[in-house]
């Protein structure tokens, strides 16, 4: 930018240094995606924030550019300091997106291109039928190891998890634990009732999008 008599002449595109294009996610689930992953394939909501120019930001062109599409679209700049987009109405499919994000001044000079990737995930976890959850009964320490190793496939990372109850679907004895690991070690209460006590034992698999396979095995326990 140079001065002349007072007035700015504006020579340079807007700057990109501290400018950031996120992906504002969507999950179809309860279970809130992760990292730049969603699973919902209609729709995208963007912000972007960081762009600089001294004579004013007019508008900001959007390219978005993967799997069987290829948008392009300017929209007015409504905030100096963060702005929105959502787009919808997409038919997105798995795969990953790139998301370009260019602001254009006043004088219509364009700055560098600021860039992120989504990547779109609508596939569950796979469950191998031929393969069980396992699980070992220590009766003198009322502990119980689970292993689930090779159950489940997934095209990307994923974590678990785990509930125990009395009855499909309960989770009395282990409410939805947490973990990465393929192995977990609980202890269960003895029954006041009986010496026996009937478990079952639900794994679930959820990936970054959120979507999500289950594995389950009933147990017999004798204390």
């Amino acid at each position: 930018m140079a001065v002349t008599d007072g007035v700015r002449v504006v020579t340079q595109p807007p700057l990109t240094d501290t400018a950031v294009v996120q992906v504002l996610p969507v999950s179809l689930t309860q279970y809130p995606v992760t990292d730049q992953y969603q699973s919902d394939v209609t729709q995208l909501r963007l912000t972007w924030l960081g762009f600089q120019d001294p004579a004013g930001i007019d508008s900001y062109q959007v390219v978005v550019d993967g799997p069987g599409l290829q948008l392009r679209r300017r929209v007015p700049s409504y905030n100096d300091i963060r702005n929105f987009m959502s787009i919808s109405n997409l038919q997105l499919i798995e795969g990953s997106y790139n998301i370009s994000v260019t602001a254009i001044n006043l004088l219509k000079k364009q700055s560098k291109p600021v860039s992120t990737d989504v990547i779109i995930v609508t596939k569950k976890p796979t469950v191998n039928a031929n393969r069980t959850i396992e699980y070992n009964w220590d009766k003198s320490m009322r502990s119980l190891t689970l292993t689930w190793e090779a159950i489940f496939k997934s095209a990307h990372p994923v974590y678990y998890e785990v509930s125990v109850g009395n009855l499909q679907g309960a989770a009395d004895v282990v409410q939805w634990q947490e973990t990465k690991a393929t192995r977990m070690t609980f202890s269960v209460p003895r029954p006041s009732y009986a010496d026996t006590k009937q478990i079952v034992v639900t794994v679930r698999s959820i990936n970054p999008g959120g979507c999500f396979s289950d594995a389950t095995v009933e147990a017999f326990l004798t204390f």
